[in-house]
């Protein structure tokens, strides 16, 4: 799905793949997630960690995407 998102908007670059990654985290990832946060009581220092190893991973396959079309 994100090779698609790159495809379709044209990122051709390392910082608008980054962009794109911020973006699908906080969409996708952090939002799943804080919902466990409120709804069954997980510890605000283990969101930060889920959630910083999301970000770090999206960024990380968004950059790849990004950097393969160039």
């Amino acid at each position: 799905m994100l090779a698609r998102f790159v495809a379709r908007l044209g990122i051709v670059g390392w910082i608008e793949a980054v962009l794109l990654g911020l973006w699908v985290w906080i969409a996708f990832q952090a939002m799943l997630l804080v919902g466990a946060v409120l709804h069954e009581g997980m510890p605000v220092k283990l969101y930060a960690v889920h959630a910083g190893d999301a970000l770090a991973k999206t960024l990380v396959m968004v950059s790849v995407l990004g950097l393969w079309r160039a």
